[in-house]
């Protein structure tokens, strides 16, 4: 069991931004287009970038960010090199 935990862990770690903040949007049952129409980003961007074939504008993520009520560096955050849990 907390082997499972580690490694649960060490993959949400590893996962870019825009998977962070997509997993975040289905965990609240939001769409795409609900964030893309709070944010004021538009679907045609928002969805590539959630997908991982789009990087997201700092803009662009502050904004998500802001009406998501994430803390940006929170989301932003890279794993230590040395894999502290």
């Amino acid at each position: 069991m907390q082997q499972r935990r580690k490694k649960l862990a060490n993959e949400v770690k590893e996962m870019s931004v825009e998977k962070r903040i997509a997993s975040e949007i289905k965990r609240r049952g939001m769409t795409i287009r609900a964030v893309s129409n709070m944010s004021g980003v538009p679907y045609s961007k928002l969805q590539p970038s959630l997908l991982e074939r789009r990087e997201l504008r700092a803009e662009e993520f502050l904004s998500i960010c802001q009406i998501l009520k994430l803390d940006p560096m929170e989301i932003a955050k890279k794993p230590d090199a040395g894999g502290a849990a």
